[in-house]
Formats: structure tokens, sequence, C-alpha cells
């Protein structure tokens, strides 16, 4: 949040401090603007890179969460059935079957 407060307190300045006298002539006033703008579309798209990088940070982490989730879950299946197998083993051999 601090990020976006600073850069509209930067247009604010960028703004109060451009002069009259250049917004009077079309041909000054483009290039002013130009000029002024472009360093605040570079601060903006620094923000959004931020922001893009951020949420993908956020996704990799999803993905190596999920991932996680699948193997306890399959680790949890095999240990279910190694427990049964011996269950069904021992009681097999209790009843003289195998």
């Amino acid at each position: 949040m601090a990020n976006k407060d600073l850069t509209r307190e930067r247009v604010k300045n960028v703004m109060h401090h451009i002069p009259k006298s250049a917004m009077k002539d079309q041909g000054k006033m483009r290039k002013t603007l130009h000029n002024s703008f472009s360093g605040m579309k570079t601060l903006i798209n620094q923000l959004s890179e931020k922001k893009i990088g951020y949420k993908q940070l956020y996704q990799k982490k999803q993905k190596r969460s999920e991932r996680f989730k699948r193997t306890m879950f399959i680790i949890e299946i095999s240990i279910t059935v190694i427990i049964l197998s011996l269950l069904v083993f021992f009681l097999l051999t209790k009843f003289g079957i195998a």
C-alpha cells in the first residue's frame, strides 16, 4: 500500500511543479507532460512488476503445497495397504489357511 501512496504523491508533486508557462504553449505542454509522465509510467510499471512477482511466488507456494498434500495422501494410502495386508496375513496364518 505504501508504494501506491508514494506513487500518488509523486504524481501530485509532478503536476504541482509544472510551470504554468509550459501549460500555455501546446508544443511545450506536450513535451513537458510526456517527459513528466514517462517517469510516472516507469514507476507504475515497477509496481505492477512487483505485484506480478508476488503472484508468481504465491502460485509457486500453492503448487508446492498441493504436491505435498498429494504426496502425504499417497504415503497414507500405502501405509494403510501395508497394515491391511499384514492383518490379512496374520489372520490367514492364525487360522492355518496359509
